[in-house]
């Protein structure tokens, strides 16, 4: 059985000493055609070294993983991180 799974959406929390993610993603809108916003929590697989520098809350990424069960609860193990959009300051130079 394959267990792959991308997600892209917005990132909300960090910790770099835990190597987690939350990012907000936005559900299949429901009978009312209202959308949901969902907050998919994620453990990095590899290395992060240097890679939290580039965070800043609410730039889009894309995660691509497998999805495990945590404590109870959903979460993505991501494997490869892809940026979106760019920090506020890299945006405006």
């Amino acid at each position: 059985m394959v267990n792959q799974c991308i997600l892209v959406g917005r990132l909300i929390d960090w910790s770099e000493n835990e190597r987690t993610l939350q990012i907000s993603v936005k559900e299949y809108p429901n009978d009312n055609q209202n959308q949901e916003t969902v907050l998919i929590p994620c453990i990095l697989m590899s290395d992060a070294e240097g890679f939290f520098e580039h965070l800043e809350k609410d730039i889009t990424i894309g995660i691509k993983g497998r999805l495990t069960m945590e404590e109870e609860s959903m979460a993505l193990l991501g494997e490869k991180i892809t940026f979106i959009t760019k920090k506020k300051e890299e945006r405006t130079t």
